[in-house]
């Protein structure tokens, strides 16, 4: 499965166990003066044994972080922040391709600041 994300200023794209992320430099001329735009590529590998339907390893390491942040009363951790970023990101993508591929910004204020509230 390959999965690519393309931004204004770079991309991610996702093979198996490959992630490339491209970021595009602005330099002192940047592109606005007619300057051709400088990319830096980066590449690495991320074992996520995805062959592995049980996915006993990752659900091992949830669950215990999961305790983790109930015994400190963490209830909206990284975690929770991180996945509703992919919640976000995900339905943006799909807001995007239901309107003909056109450009919807996410919310850019860092996780740490968003609002989420912990529903008791």
């Amino acid at each position: 499965m390959v999965y690519t994300i393309h931004g204004a200023r770079g991309a991610i794209r996702v093979e198996d166990d490959d992630l490339e992320v491209a970021v595009m430099i602005e330099g002192v001329d940047g592109i606005a003066k007619g300057k051709r735009a400088k990319w830096t590529p980066t590449t690495e590998r991320v074992p996520s044994n995805w062959m592995d339907a049980s996915h006993v390893t990752w659900f091992r390491s949830v669950l215990g972080q999961f305790a983790k942040v109930i015994d400190e009363r963490d209830f909206v951790g990284k975690e929770a922040r991180d996945a509703f970023r992919c919640i976000e990101l995900l339905t943006t993508a799909y807001a995007s391709a239901r309107a003909e591929c056109r450009e919807i910004r996410l919310d850019a204020r860092p996780a740490q600041e968003l609002k989420l509230v912990a529903r008791r």
